[in-house]
């Protein structure tokens, strides 16, 4: 099915142009809302783009750094200085970039040997930094990626943590990759004020085909997404070249 709030941008330069107009007026909601801006950033590269862009002018400026909370949706069971590291690449891409900001960065600590006790450290990290509703803590805004295997964070098909109710955090073995991974899990994302998913390429254009006009979809994790009304997707036209339904342009 089609999610209700699709936006369809030319290109990957113009879907992140997209995105950062609506990181910027989440980021003045949050600020008005409760002093401060709670950021989860995914891994994998339509992603890793975007933080590119952000860490440049005039874009760098769309956010107030300083007052933001910057956290991680997932992370591989490797060093922070590790090739496979979703915190070197933001490290990279963004972070060394606006360090003089001071934004709060929350890192997920993927070295350490026991991935369960990673995972409930970063539960409590979560409970103890994020704004607290009635819910329980929350996200403004969340970012994911999409795997060609319709996986976000590390929610990926057939997992147990995709029926994980009580954890924020788990830590999920997955068998194809033969990796331990740490992922915050689905009700955390569905209680986000907003959660913005972001493909780009002729890469991801079958698994979009599957999700936006296929039936038999459940095994496909971010086909949870599609009818959660805080959940927006952000493509670029590649991604969609094989939907047959009518696209609309990108706000």
């Amino acid at each position: 099915m089609i999610p209700d709030q699709l936006h369809i941008a030319n290109n990957l330069d113009d879907l992140n142009r997209v995105v950062i107009n609506h990181l910027a007026g989440y980021f003045a909601e949050a600020m008005a809302a409760h002093g401060g801006f709670h950021l989860a950033l995914s891994g994998g590269t339509t992603p890793q783009s975007l933080y590119q862009r952000l860490s440049q002018e005039p874009d760098i400026a769309r956010l107030g750094w300083q007052h933001c909370h910057i956290y991680f949706g997932d992370e591989r069971c490797v060093p922070p200085d590790h090739p496979d590291s979703n915190f070197r690449m933001a490290d990279t891409a963004l972070f060394s970039h606006i360090s003089r900001y001071r934004p709060t960065i929350h890192r997920i600590a993927g070295e350490l040997t026991d991935p369960a006790l990673a995972a409930r450290l970063y539960a409590e990290t979560l409970q103890h930094s994020l704004p607290a509703t009635e819910h329980g803590p929350c996200f403004d805004v969340v970012l994911l990626g999409l795997g060609p295997d319709g996986h976000v964070a590390s929610l990926f098909p057939s997992s147990a943590i995709l029926h994980e109710n009580n954890k924020s955090v788990a830590a999920c073995y997955v068998e194809r990759l033969a990796r331990w991974r740490i992922s915050i899990t689905f009700p955390v994302i569905c209680h986000a004020r907003h959660v913005m998913v972001l493909a780009a390429g002729d890469g991801k254009a079958e698994i979009i085909r599957q999700l936006f006009e296929t039936d038999d979809i459940r095994h496909l994790p971010a086909s949870r997404l599609l009818t959660q009304p805080n959940v927006s997707w952000h493509l670029d036209r590649a991604a969609c070249r094989l939907l047959t339904s009518p696209m609309r342009p990108a706000r």
